[in-house]
């Protein structure tokens, strides 16, 4: 209900987005994500405020439920509240997509891990989900433990039923980093609803992370389908 929950509505209608299911609540404040980032763009500290995700409650997306189970695709990430995300990995039809978020926060799909199609963690938020240090073994281990596509962030590590690669970093300019990796997220999940294999979604992944840390913004306007392909 505040300035900033209405800029983000008006701007993500003025995209063509749908905010009809968005739960707005008048007395709460906005999610704040603050970070510090070093002289190359990258982050050296954040501090999140995410508590209004607390709003989004297994009563509010049962009453969404049929809308959801409508869309290609459902992709959650683990500000969500633990009750939520095993609603959503209980009652959902489509494909699940998930960012596990940071390391504490990752343990919370443990449970349900068996339920989602496709996970982006970093190395080490698949070192804590998993127990395994190397890359390739905690892919082994996701796809053990249910993951239908496992997607860590190494240059772009996939690994699916039909086996285990590396997608190469694409050349690029950096001028911010803010963004690269929910751009990846958004190429990963583009790409599975398109019907692509594990592999070219991790090619659309490195070429997505690469378009958005050439841009000063963290959306880059140049990201769209053809620049992926």
């Amino acid at each position: 209900g505040d300035v900033y929950g209405s800029s983000l509505m008006d701007g993500c209608r003025s995209l063509g987005m749908d905010m009809s299911m968005a739960r707005v609540e008048p007395q709460r404040r906005s999610s704040t994500y603050l970070y510090v980032t070093d002289e190359m763009g990258d982050m050296c500290v954040g501090i999140a405020d995410m508590d209004i995700a607390e709003c989004v409650t297994p009563e509010h997306l049962a009453s969404c439920l049929d809308r959801i189970n409508s869309a290609d695709a459902l992709v959650l990430d683990t500000n969500l509240s633990a009750e939520a995300i095993r609603f959503l990995a209980a009652a959902c039809t489509v494909p699940i997509y998930s960012d596990p978020v940071s390391t504490a926060k990752a343990m919370k799909l443990l449970p349900v891990l068996d339920r989602i199609y496709a996970l982006k963690p970093n190395a080490l938020e698949a070192r804590y989900l998993t127990g395994e240090a190397e890359p390739e073994k905690a892919a082994e281990r996701f796809l053990e433990m249910g993951v239908k596509r496992v997607f860590i962030s190494l240059g772009m590590l996939y690994a699916s039923a039909d086996g285990i690669g590396r997608a190469p970093c694409c050349p690029a300019n950096m001028i911010d980093a803010t963004g690269a990796g929910d751009a990846a997220m958004a190429a990963i999940v583009w790409g599975g609803t398109q019907g692509f294999s594990a592999q070219k979604c991790a090619a659309a992944a490195t070429k997505a992370g690469a378009i958005t840390v050439e841009c000063e913004f963290t959306n880059s306007p140049d990201l769209c389908p053809q620049a992926l392909i």
